[in-house]
């Protein structure tokens, strides 16, 4: 309203002249000329700030909107997991992973959801796709690998598991079970060789529970 009445006063200010080209007020038509530059340059820098303004709001209305949906829906689906609505709570992280892609916290979770589920209808390889993007964005969450690696075994995806499996050792390399878990990838590989050589090793550091 304080700009609509802006645009009144400044419109009062311009003054039609008579077809004797003078003003009602009896001054010379030519004065109104003169002064028409400075009142089209205010009225133009009223509607710029007008404009701005509201740019700006809508643009704040906008980011507090879009700060407030993720936010309320990461908060519903802790509800609908503390309640035990996995389905539900698995739909609202997916939508607020649409909002928070680079949430890795979040899409960890929704693999430990949609495991938790073990629905018939569930993809494993939307899984292996999950665990991608969680160890790109951080390759040192060793639960998510393990869990990656053994995923990967159970599916076929043999290079995948021995992928993880050897990244794995190089931060436990006496780790019995894993030494084991790459030979069987490279054995469905059909990497003979290194599979024997790989569960050798696998005795060799934990001889009593693979014998």
């Amino acid at each position: 309203w304080s700009a609509l009445f802006t645009l009144w006063l400044l419109a009062g200010d311009i003054v039609d002249t008579d077809r004797r080209g003078r003003s009602p007020n009896g001054f010379p038509a030519v004065a109104r000329m003169r002064t028409m530059p400075t009142i089209n340059k205010r009225f133009l820098l009223v509607l710029i700030l007008i404009a701005g303004g509201v740019t700006g709001g809508l643009f704040a209305v906008h980011s507090f909107q879009a700060r407030r949906i993720p936010d309320a829906l990461l908060r519903m689906a802790d509800r609908a997991a503390e309640n035990d609505k996995r389905d539900a709570a698995i739909r609202y992280l997916r939508q607020y992973l649409e909002f928070c892609p680079t949430d890795t916290d979040a899409r960890e979770r929704l693999v430990g959801l949609m495991r938790a589920r073990r629905s018939p209808h569930d993809d494993p390889t939307h899984l292996i796709f999950l665990y991608d993007k969680i160890l790109r964005a951080d390759p040192n969450r060793h639960a998510s690998r393990r869990e990656a690696l053994a995923l990967s075994l159970a599916i076929g995806r043999n290079t995948d598991a021995a992928t993880h499996a050897e990244f794995l050792l190089k931060q436990f390399p006496t780790d019995a079970g894993l030494w084991e878990q790459l030979a069987a990838a490279q054995a469905g590989m059909n990497k003979q060789a290194e599979a024997k050589a790989s569960y050798e090793t696998a005795i060799r550091h934990s001889p009593t529970d693979l014998l």
